[in-house]
This record gives structure tokens, C-alpha cells and sequence, in this order.
């Protein structure tokens, strides 16, 4: 035997009521697209404001590398850290920090790796110094920590990321930015 049908009376059914209207929904859209201009336009400005000058220096603009993949020869957690440590470019100089909202040379190190799921501690330059294995300079490639003693201890630590080149937080008053090799740089394997 089937089942019976159920019987509705139309007329306590009412779907139409339970929707938004129209307005409802075209108000509450524009409202969201509003929300969203306002955010990318927060966004815009806190990211393309000048880079103040530092007395007696020359403000360097950050610029992207010229190639779009990390050079040969270089293994594949290298590779995803070099590409993640490109989205710092432009970051604040925080002392400490380890954010987009403001990083410093070794929370550069530390938050890139997190990023890149490679575990890491958060160390001071200086720890950061004595980690992985000593590369000569020939045999540096990108991937490989870029460190600088300044006298003795290290006292500064950035990314190689092949070309000469490395990612940096260099200091207060400077953003993140990618950086041609300067004497006294040496070089540290981790990966």
C-alpha cells in the first residue's frame, strides 16, 4: 500500500514571506561592495605610501626579481620559501615583529619558514648565524640564510635567493626589500 499524499493548504503556506525582498538584497549587496572598495582602498594607502628617508642615505625601492622561478638546481622547500619570502617585499621594518603588519631581519627568516610549513623556532639573528652548515660564497644558492657578522657575533641575517641577490628587513625606517650582496656576506645552509 503507498503512502498518502500530504495535503498543504496553500494558504498557510506562504514562501514568498521567509525570502528578502529585493531592496533587502540589493541594499545589503552595495553595502558589502562599499565595505570591500573601502578595505582595498585602506589597503592601497597603507601600502604605497612613501618609504621615509633615513638621514644621509638614499631611499631604495623595493623591486621584484627578474626572474619567475627560483634558479636550477635548488630543491623544492627552497624554492616554496624564496617564492613565499617574495610576499614580504614592501613590509614595514618592525624591530621584533613577524607580521605583514612589520617584520625584522630574522622574523623575516622565522615567518618565512613557518609560512612555508618548514617547523622553525624564532631565533635572533645571531641564532640564526649558527644554524645549517657554512656554504662558501661559489656555492651559495637561493634557499641559503645570508648572514653578516658586524664585528663577531652576527648581527644581521637575510634570504639568498640567487642572481647575488637577497631578501631583507634591513632596518627601522626601511621596508623588506630585495638587495644586491654587499661585502661581508656569508652564507649558511638549511634546507
Amino acid at each position: 500500500m503507498l503512502p498518502r499524499p500530504l495535503r498543504m493548504n496553500p494558504a498557510r503556506v506562504n514562501l514568498q514571506s521567509s525570502l528578502p525582498s529585493t531592496s533587502d538584497t540589493t541594499d545589503y549587496s552595495n553595502s558589502l561592495i562599499e565595505r570591500v572598495r573601502g578595505d582595498i582602498a585602506q589597503s592601497k594607502a597603507r601600502f604605497t605610501h612613501a618609504v621615509p628617508a633615513l638621514p644621509n642615505s638614499s631611499v631604495r625601492v623595493p623591486t621584484l626579481p627578474t626572474f619567475n622561478t627560483v634558479p636550477g638546481g635548488v630543491s623544492g622547500a627552497a624554492s616554496r620559501v624564496v617564492k613565499d619570502a617574495m610576499r614580504y617585499i614592501g613590509t614595514p621594518y618592525s624591530w621584533g615583529g613577524t607580521t605583514k603588519a612589520g617584520i625584522d631581519c630574522s622574523g623575516l627568516i622565522y615567518r618565512i619558514l613557518r609560512d612555508s610549513g618548514i617547523p622553525a623556532n624564532r631565533l635572533r639573528a645571531s641564532g640564526w648565524g649558527q644554524q645549517g652548515i657554512l656554504v662558501a660564497a661559489p656555492n651559495a644558492r637561493a634557499g641559503d640564510l645570508v648572514y653578516f657578522n658586524n664585528p663577531g657575533a652576527t648581527d644581521h641575517v637575510g634570504l639568498y635567493i640567487g642572481n647575488g641577490k637577497f631578501i631583507e628587513a634591513q632596518q627601522p625606517g626601511t621596508r623588506v626589500m630585495i638587495s644586491a650582496l654587499r661585502g661581508g656576506a656569508q652564507f649558511r645552509r638549511i634546507l
